[in-house]
């Protein structure tokens, strides 16, 4: 996530004013790209897969080529989000890695199946979100700076849903 500061300072700042409007002017100082050449050191360091370096290299170019709040959204519905429905079909049927792809698809077939009506219950209530939110949705003005507070407030649960996760994973 260091990606956008990097690369698109200008544009992360105004996502983070629309979040906090008196956040002010903002700081140069700090250093986002070493921060960032770091942290893809750190990662070559630790021997990733080919998979792994391929993804972080596409990611890379996913958050240098586009603006912060599609590169943001875009790696949480294409990268984040499918590596948690690949790990919950892992756990819900005791899949393992040398399984054939088949038992992967089904699994993964039969979870999108089970996901659907929270889903679409989920994208039907999406519209009254930001109402409760900010007295400034009606006029259509800045209903984005209270959303990205909401899914922010949303990931507590879902990393002690994930610590969980893991939990249960290592003793069996």
């Amino acid at each position: 996530m260091l990606a956008p500061f990097a690369f698109h300072w200008a544009d992360t700042w105004s996502v983070i004013l629309l979040m906090a409007p008196n956040a002010g002017l903002p700081p140069y100082t700090l250093p986002f790209v070493p921060a960032l050449l770091l942290a893809i050191a750190l990662n070559l360091l630790s021997r990733p897969s080919i998979h792994q370096t391929i993804e972080t290299l596409l990611l890379l170019l996913l958050f240098y080529l586009t603006p912060p709040l599609l590169s943001v959204g875009t790696y949480f519905v294409a990268f984040h989000a499918w590596r948690h429905l690949l790990r919950l079909s892992a756990l819900r049927n005791q899949l393992t890695s040398n399984e054939p792809l088949f038992c992967w698809t089904h699994s993964l077939y039969q979870l999108l199946l089970l996901s659907i009506p929270l889903t679409l219950v989920s994208l039907a209530f999406l519209r009254w979100i930001p109402p409760f939110l900010t007295s400034s949705f009606p006029q259509g003005t800045n209903w984005v700076g209270p959303y990205l507070i909401l899914l922010a407030v949303l990931t507590l649960p879902h990393a002690i849903l994930v610590a969980w996760m893991d939990k249960e994973t290592l003793r069996s």
